[in-house]
Parts: structure tokens; C-alpha cells; sequence
């Protein structure tokens, strides 16, 4: 059977004006991943929180820094029988700046760094010792 995930989730936010140009903002979440029943043992509930800021330099230049925190426990992390723990940590940062010369032009560069490490301490599973690095540029006009 093909794997099939569907992912719930729900959301909080608590923002703060630091300046009249600075803001801040707390993200939380909770949710649960679910595949389908060939593969009920990756269910996995995770939940995440991380801080924002929105500085806005000039009224034409805005710049955003974020950083999210998130932690993924499956379902069948505790099986020795599967092997299969899709458990782990999550860091993410992204940063971006926006320049606004005139209406209706914008453009904005970003970058994004995220790192998944797999947390299986199964000896036969092959995310035991895992990670992955995602690194991601955009350019929009």
C-alpha cells in the first residue's frame, strides 16, 4: 500500500509592539499526523513554538527573522518489531527582506534553513542517528 498522511493542527500567536517599527511575535502548535492504516505506527503528535520579529527599517524596507523549535513523537517509536520510528526534532529559521520602491512593485529575498534530526534510538532503523539539512533561497518581484 502507498503511504497516505494527512496532518491537524491548531495554532496560537501572542504578539507584542516593541517599537512603533519593532514587533515580536510567540507562535505555538499542537498536532497529530495521521497515515493511513498500513502505516498507523508513524502517527505522530508534535507541537512547536518559536519567536518572530518584524523590524521595519524605512517605510519601504521591511526585514523578518524567525525561528521555530518542533518535536514529532510517533506512535510506534517504542516498537523493536517495526524498526520504523519517524520521530524527531525540528529547527527552522527563516529570514527575508522586503523592499517596497513604489506600488505596485515589491521584492523580497529570503532564505530558509531548516534541520530535521531523526531521534530513533532503534538499532535497525534507518533513521537511527538520522538528519537532514533543507536549505532554500527565494527571489520575488
Amino acid at each position: 500500500a502507498k503511504e497516505k498522511v494527512t496532518t491537524h493542527f491548531g495554532a496560537a500567536t501572542l504578539e507584542h509592539a516593541f517599537f512603533e517599527n519593532l514587533n515580536g511575535r510567540i507562535l505555538a502548535r499542537y498536532g497529530i499526523r495521521l497515515y493511513n492504516p498500513n502505516f498507523s505506527q508513524r502517527d505522530t503528535h508534535f507541537w512547536t513554538i518559536g519567536p518572530h520579529l518584524k523590524w521595519n527599517i524605512t517605510p519601504s524596507l521591511e526585514w523578518f527573522l524567525g525561528y521555530h523549535f518542533e518535536r514529532g513523537l510517533a506512535k510506534g517509536r517504542n516498537s523493536e518489531t517495526l524498526k520504523d520510528d519517524v520521530s524527531y526534532v525540528n529547527h527552522y529559521m527563516s529570514s527575508e527582506l522586503e523592499w517596497r520602491p513604489g506600488l505596485p512593485t515589491s521584492i523580497g529575498l529570503a532564505f530558509h534553513y531548516e534541520r530535521n534530526l531523526f531521534t530513533s534510538d532503534v538499532p535497525e532503523d534507518e533513521r537511527n542517528g538520522a538528519h537532514e539539512d533543507v536549505i532554500q533561497g527565494d527571489l520575488e518581484i
